[in-house]
């Protein structure tokens, strides 16, 4: 409770700053939403990365940047606040499937932008055709459950619902599975006109196991969450942005 404290104390602190930002920032994400399957971030990554002592300078799984909080000034909004550092997955043959190491990277990532003076919110998302298509079932299908049980599988993911600054999931494409859980973890999700969200975990005869069962739930109610969940359906931006799975839809050409 204690530490849950701190980490509201510091959000709170930063907010003013932030709220001021909100225009912006629903613009540099409609940009960034049109940008995630190109290969442009591959060389702002490089500059980026140097830039920014506490993270890594590179990263086996993922891609980083920093939007500085001047970026997107005009001449009646001089300053617009703090940056907003984004984070990419970047493993388009698997379709940013969530293994081990992609979560380690991003985690690791993650943190580094929430201790970051000058980062006011955090943005994840994907590159190439998918948001991030569920865990790595390659990975996992190594793994009896005396493991999963021992290692408390999962229990790292918790860590991106921990972070002290405002989270936002720009889901491009699939967030299947895993995906649709790691993009819950986020306290925003926008996404693009065609993004794709389900919880197929019931074709492999499981359940959801990163909390999506519980979160899912939350967000659009009990009886909607139990029909994605047990026949893995998949619906579409518009149909997540009824059923207040999603914050809203960045339509195509929104932002400039």
């Amino acid at each position: 409770y204690i530490c849950n404290t701190h980490h509201f104390i510091r959000a709170v602190s930063r907010k003013p700053t932030l709220v001021s930002s909100v225009s912006s920032f629903i613009t540099m994400i409609a940009s960034l939403l049109r940008q995630t399957s190109t290969h442009t971030h591959r060389a702002t990554h490089k500059t980026a990365c140097y830039a920014l002592s506490t993270l890594k300078q590179s990263y086996d799984t993922i891609l980083i940047t920093q939007h500085n909080g001047n970026d997107n000034t005009t001449p009646d909004q001089p300053h617009v606040g703090l940056g907003v550092g984004v984070i990419t997955l970047n493993q388009p043959k698997t379709l940013n499937a969530l293994s081990d190491a992609v979560f380690d990277d991003l985690i690791h990532a993650a943190t580094a932008f929430d201790e970051m003076d000058d980062i006011g919110s955090i943005v994840i998302t994907g590159n190439g055709k998918a948001f991030a298509a569920g865990a790595d079932i390659k990975e996992m299908s190594t793994r009896d459950f005396a493991y999963a049980y021992k290692s408390n599988m999962f229990a790292q993911w918790n860590n991106i619902s921990k972070l002290s600054k405002p989270t936002i999931a720009a889901v491009n494409g699939y967030a299947l599975g895993g995906g649709c859980e790691l993009a819950m973890l986020c306290d925003i999700i926008l996404a693009s006109p065609h993004a794709k969200f389900s919880q197929p975990e019931i074709n492999l005869g499981i359940i959801p196991g990163a909390g999506g069962t519980q979160r899912l739930t939350k967000a659009i109610g009990k009886a909607k969450a139990m029909e994605m969940i047990l026949t893995g359906r998949m619906i579409g931006a518009a149909q997540a942005e009824r059923d207040g799975l999603i914050s809203r839809v960045v339509e195509e050409g929104e932002g400039g």
